[in-house]
């Protein structure tokens, strides 16, 4: 019988100091969430020269292993209002392809990366838009946008 207690207060050890290793894993996305003032910085074809829009985006968690970046209010990335998700990997974010699609055939394709800061309080962003129209003939007409720059500071 005291081999028994000496074998249950030994695995008991063992799965306390397993718990205490799984509590001290951090979610890589964790330093990512909140919600950010943002400066964009974009290309305006009708007036051929750079915009710069303000507003907040909220970044989540999705329930896979990535995050969303959400913009608040009517405007959002690239004026858009479109919901971005990204991948996390240490301090940086890599933008697959995403879909933003605005009805009359007219969509949006957004890839970029971006990189948080030491500190977890900015965060920089560069997106590659793409314009696309679908055509009839079922081959869509894209057309490569500027570069996004944004440039956001957690509250």
């Amino acid at each position: 019988m005291k081999h028994f207690y000496i074998l249950l207060t030994g695995l008991a050890v063992m799965l306390f100091m397993h718990a205490c290793d799984w509590a001290n894993e951090i979610d890589d996305r964790t330093p990512f969430l909140g919600i950010y003032e943002v400066e964009e910085i974009q290309y305006n074809h009708a007036t051929l020269d750079f915009d710069t829009t303000y507003y907040e985006m909220e970044i989540t968690m999705e329930e896979t292993e990535d995050v969303v970046l959400n913009g608040l209010g009517s405007s959002g990335v690239y004026s858009t209002g479109c919901t971005i998700t990204a991948t996390v990997g240490g301090l940086r974010l890599v933008i697959p392809n995403n879909l933003c699609d605005f009805g009359n055939g007219v969509y949006y394709e957004f890839t970029g990366s971006g990189t948080l800061d030491d500190n977890h309080q900015e965060l920089v962003i560069s997106l590659d838009p793409r314009r696309c129209q679908q055509q009839s003939n079922s081959v869509d007409d894209c057309r490569d946008e500027q570069a996004v720059s944004i440039h956001a500071t957690k509250q």
